[in-house]
């Protein structure tokens, strides 16, 4: 029996939610090669509910699946073909991420598989998959999050800064701009990592509204 054929005995599919499927003879290559090398699509033999959706990750050239992320995807049409790869932990390898919804007021979640070195699988991140409008900061190995907020005729909302520190996703920084009904002024408040780990207010102004 030839290597090639003996090489073929060990590579075995595994399948749950939230999963993948590696080829061997692709896996070596995927944190060294360009985001054009695949196509990212659903598995249309798989479509019939629309919020639990299979997602294939094909080498462009060899037409081999590369992967399967099986995960919550938007029901909209225009919306679900949103797909991205991005270095979401920073670690030199590209990570997958589609969009899992929207709200009323636009704010946009995201399914998101980390890529993991050491175990060379993609990996459900609960934590990244929980942030609205997930974006790369331009602050060293963060992320961003926005998220609005209405109060009455009054719009406000909250941004963050997560850092990855230690391994560990850390909330690091949060504005917060609200409504104060009591003294009729918009409310605006900065916290930030403290040294016990813990967020703490570092600076507060309301500025009242113009008669």
């Amino acid at each position: 029996m030839s290597l090639w054929r003996t090489s073929r005995l060990y590579v075995l599919p595994f399948l749950c939610f939230f999963s993948f499927i590696l080829h061997a003879e692709e896996d070596s290559n995927w944190c060294n090669t360009a985001n054009t090398d695949y196509v990212l699509e659903w598995d249309v033999t798989n479509s019939k509910d629309l919020l639990e959706r299979t997602l294939l990750v094909k080498n462009k050239s060899s037409g081999n699946t590369f992967a399967t992320l099986n995960g919550e995807a938007s029901p909209t049409p225009e919306i679900s073909q949103s797909f991205y790869l991005d270095d979401y932990n920073f670690d030199g390898c590209q990570d997958i991420s589609w969009v899992s919804g929207m709200n009323a007021r636009g704010d946009v979640t995201y399914t998101v598989f980390l890529y993991s070195q050491p175990t060379r699988k993609f990996i459900y991140s609960d934590d990244l998959s929980a942030i609205s409008n997930l974006k790369i900061s331009q602050q060293p190995n963060c992320l961003s999050e926005s998220e609005a907020n209405t109060y009455e005729d009054f719009y406000g909302g909250t941004s963050s800064t997560y850092c990855w520190i230690k391994g560990k996703l850390v909330e690091t920084e949060r504005s917060e701009l609200s409504l104060d009904s009591e003294h009729k002024c918009a409310k605006f408040q900065q916290f930030r990592l403290n040294n016990d780990g813990f967020l703490s207010l570092t600076g507060e102004s309301c500025e009242r509204f113009v008669p």
